[in-house]
């Protein structure tokens, strides 16, 4: 059986303080054919997701920027996969907030980033932001 994959034109955006996270990820998202860019410099990013935004999107940046870009990535897109991993667990009521698809605390193992990458498939139907109850 052959693991579901998104379309061809699914774009992945990933902002990554740390090169290992990014690359670690852009090899999964790669390898489940994915579009990736990764971004280093927080304005180039929101104004990319901004201008045409990523189906996914992918936040391991620590502390209150991290928050802040996942804020600020929710704010260009309600529609898209979100991501955000931090090394600090107090950050998954902000997570909830915004509706992050995922909340992940660093480090994490790579079974974990592959169940988060999955969560993300257009067709598991997770990627939408969901009305709070």
């Amino acid at each position: 059986m052959t693991k579901p994959r998104p379309p061809t034109n699914s774009r992945a955006a990933l902002y990554c303080t740390s090169k290992e996270a990014q690359n670690i990820l852009s090899r999964m998202l790669t390898d489940d054919g994915w579009q990736v860019t990764e971004f280093i410099h927080e304005h180039d990013f929101i104004c990319s997701h901004y201008a045409h935004p990523f189906e996914a999107v992918f936040i391991f940046i620590s502390g209150a920027a991290g928050q802040e870009a996942a804020i600020r990535a929710r704010a260009c897109s309600s529609d898209c996969a979100l991501i955000w991993g931090s090394d600090d667990h107090d950050f998954a009521r902000s997570a909830y907030r915004i509706h992050a698809t995922d909340f992940l605390v660093y480090p994490c193992s790579k079974e974990r980033l592959k169940e988060a990458v999955k969560r993300c498939q257009p067709q598991n139907g997770l990627n939408r932001k969901q009305p709070p109850d």
